[in-house]
């Protein structure tokens, strides 16, 4: 009898079954690897980045973003890095990329407001920053720096108030 069941098993044709079940079983597992495989990429950016590094954690914090393309801490790191080695406009694009991933918070719309206000467009500046402190009204860096803008902007009431607000965060 057993034989029996080899031999109608073997008719029946696998491809069309079991390779797409087989599939479908194996995608999590591939999915769960893609996003520990992110996770280890983006911890040795961040090493890099604190050794200052720059060029080889902005390495890891782009195969980490192609690796999980949707966690936004990865386009923001890589951000961070372009701010940091004043290529404005592609750390522009990229915590643009983290802002769709996450319109949310409040961070990264921090981080376009430091991009606006290191290239003296103090109006775009103040907008992010306004931005930010509306999705965190408790986010003291968005306050301050916003009070920056304004005050660089000779609004300096404006700047004032921002600034009461940072220091009651604080």
């Amino acid at each position: 009898m057993f034989s029996f069941m080899i031999q109608k098993v073997a008719r029946i044709p696998l491809t069309g079954v079991v390779l797409p079940a087989l599939l479908l079983l194996a995608q999590p597992a591939a999915a769960q690897d893609k996003v520990n495989e992110a996770q280890t990429l983006n911890q040795r950016g961040l090493q890099l980045y604190q050794q200052g590094n720059l060029p080889l954690a902005l390495d890891s914090f782009k195969g980490a973003r192609d690796a999980d393309p949707r966690n936004a801490e990865y386009p923001n790191n890589m951000g961070i890095c372009y701010l940091q080695m004043g290529q404005l406009d592609k750390a522009r694009e990229s915590f643009g990329a983290a802002i769709k991933l996450r319109p949310e918070l409040a961070l990264y719309r921090l981080n376009v407001g430091l991009v606006a206000l290191r290239e003296g467009d103090l109006p775009a500046a103040a907008k992010a920053f306004e931005e930010a402190t509306s999705r965190d009204n408790k986010n003291y860096e968005a306050f301050f720096h916003l009070g920056l803008a304004r005050y660089q902007n000779r609004e300096f009431d404006k700047a004032t108030k921002a600034w009461e607000k940072a220091v009651k965060l604080r």
